[in-house]
């Protein structure tokens, strides 16, 4: 909620400060957050598709198959 009222704020400040329309302000802020969650997501999906996925507990799995089949042989 404080983001929202912290944007709304901004968004406000830019429009009285420049003396434009209120909607230019909130039109500012959301070009500028929609940018950051743009930059975020693609730095995120980025991040994400180069780790290896649980790489110890494939292994921990592989280990196990390999201990029950020696137990029960």
């Amino acid at each position: 909620m404080s983001v929202i009222f912290l944007m709304t704020t901004v968004a406000l400040a830019i429009a009285v400060l420049l003396g434009w329309p209120v909607w230019s302000g909130f039109g500012m802020v959301t070009v500028f957050v929609a940018l950051a969650a743009g930059v975020l997501g693609y730095i995120g999906r980025k991040r994400i598709t180069a780790a290896r996925h649980m790489p110890r507990t494939v292994d921990a799995l592989k280990e196990n198959i390999e201990w029950m089949r020696a137990r029960t042989s």
